[in-house]
């Protein structure tokens, strides 16, 4: 169930009605460089067709590969938002921001800075993560029979207790 995720801040606060849940529907799904492209073509494109306020910043989880990904899909909207990258250590712990040109830029003398851009991460990793788990859940729960046209929740139960096996 591969899902994407976007979360918004504005002014350091976070803005829930911009976030937004991606299914991805490309052939790679196991590409996390593909879905990203994915995801961020298809929500600029959107922002393009509906005339929308495009962002002032993008920040991608991830190093160059991620923002490299991002970059892609802008330049094929003929968008120019910068993109930057939050990459972390070996300890899998935020350490900085990367930008295209692979210039790494510290947070450690930047307390406040740092302290946003975790709440950033952790709440779109929160978002994501929700998101992902309830695809998932409603993906388990769905048997054979569903989806057959003629066929509802009642009919099925009835089939099922009637019958010991799908054959």
């Amino acid at each position: 169930s591969p899902v994407g995720a976007m979360v918004a801040f504005i002014n350091g606060e976070p803005a829930k009605k911009l976030y937004r849940k991606f299914h991805i529907e490309g052939d790679e799904k196991r590409d996390d460089f593909a879905s990203m492209r994915e995801v961020i073509y298809r929500r600029y494109k959107r922002l393009i067709d509906d005339d929308l306020r495009k962002p002032d910043l993008i920040l991608v989880d991830g190093g160059l590969p991620q923002i490299k990904s991002a970059k892609e899909a802008l330049d094929r909207l003929s968008l120019s938002i910068p993109v930057y990258g939050l990459v972390k250590n070996e300890r899998h712990r935020t350490e900085g921001l990367i930008d295209i040109n692979d210039t790494m830029y510290s947070l450690q003398d930047k307390k406040p800075l740092f302290f946003l851009l975790m709440r950033m991460q952790d709440e779109v990793h929160r978002f994501a993560i929700s998101f992902h788990h309830q695809v998932r859940s409603k993906t388990f729960k769905t048997g054979v029979l569903d989806g057959i046209e003629g066929l509802g929740k009642k009919r099925i139960e009835i089939l099922y207790r009637n019958y010991e096996s799908i054959n």
